[in-house]
């Protein structure tokens, strides 16, 4: 299913549309930016090292939960740096698991960007449990003048991307 994410705080011109799937082996997330202006960041892709923070800046990102609450976060920049994290429960401290990324591709046009990220989902922690009830949510975090944060829901609070009552059925 493709999702049109939402700004958390004002009316954007940008579009936002992401989906994600699995296969029997991979996660398969796309993320597609339209309607980019000047004062979009799109920083040029340089590495594919890991990197805490990105999310202080234009990042995509991906979280899948199980059935007992474990979850995953995963951070994507244009620059081609990505990280992964692992939590035991909702918000536990951040730490950086391992994980196989098997492709990131973009695609940068004039007005359009276009990011695809193949995830090896045998590379994940063995307990975690693919077999049933898995939610998850698209977010992004887009730098123009100021940060926006995009999601499929945002709560009345403000923008939370870890909050599991907006995750949706994958």
């Amino acid at each position: 299913m493709i999702y049109n994410l939402k700004p958390f705080d004002k009316a954007h011109s940008l579009e936002l549309l992401a989906s994600a799937s699995l296969s029997d082996d991979s996660i398969l997330l796309q993320f597609k930016l339209e309607k980019l202006n000047s004062n979009t960041s799109l920083p040029t892709r340089v590495s594919s090292n890991r990197e805490i923070g990105l999310w202080e800046r234009t990042c995509f990102e991906f979280f899948l939960r199980d059935c007992a609450g474990h979850y995953y976060e995963f951070n994507f920049s244009p620059c081609g740096q990505w990280n992964c994290f692992y939590f035991d429960q909702y918000r536990s401290p951040l730490k950086e698991s391992e994980c196989e990324i098997l492709n990131i591709s973009e695609k940068r046009e004039s007005t359009t960007y276009l990011l695809e990220v193949e995830i090896n989902k045998l590379s994940l922690i063995e307990n975690f449990d693919f077999s049933k009830d898995l939610r998850m949510n698209l977010t992004a975090v887009i730098k123009e003048n100021d940060l926006s944060y995009w999601a499929i829901e945002h709560s009345q609070n403000g923008p939370n991307f870890h909050d599991q009552n907006l995750f949706v059925a994958l």
